[in-house]
């Protein structure tokens, strides 16, 4: 009876030991320096698409990134002299990039997308769509 019950509690023990061993967490999430994400990035799938993070605020309303097309005829001076649109205040913890955009019939950075870094270096930067899956690639300029 006694060996049973040492057993008993043997077992529960390895069990409880293998439960927090396996399932004790992921392994530790990649962190990017944040310093290489500030400039000017050009997406590598449509060329005359970019982005650019500020280190600090780059308008009157506090954004610290823009985007825009070259294809519409659109320059990073007419995103930061016009009424917002493309603005955004962007923040990245960890591996994770979030991007905050102006909403003009808000008037408030109220629209959230969500990214994880893939990979960020002083030329390249990748990162997966979190909503859509989807990858994308930036060169900076």
């Amino acid at each position: 009876m006694k060996t049973r019950r040492i057993f008993a509690v043997s077992a529960a023990v390895a069990t409880a030991a293998f439960a927090l061993i396996s399932c004790g967490g992921d392994k530790d999430e990649q962190t990017f320096d944040r310093a290489l994400l500030v400039g000017k990035w050009e997406s590598v799938s449509t060329p005359g698409d970019f982005y650019r993070y500020y280190d600090t605020p780059c308008d009157s309303r506090g954004a610290t990134g823009t985007e825009w097309y070259t294809g519409d005829s659109v320059t990073e001076t007419d995103v930061l002299t016009g009424n917002g649109n493309n603005t955004l205040k962007w923040s990245l913890d960890g591996a994770k990039l979030t991007k905050m955009y102006y909403q003009v019939s808000h008037g408030a950075f109220d629209l959230p997308k969500y990214y994880t870094i893939i990979e960020l270096t002083s030329t390249m930067l990748k990162y997966k769509d979190d909503v859509t899956g989807s990858l994308k690639s930036f060169v900076k300029r």
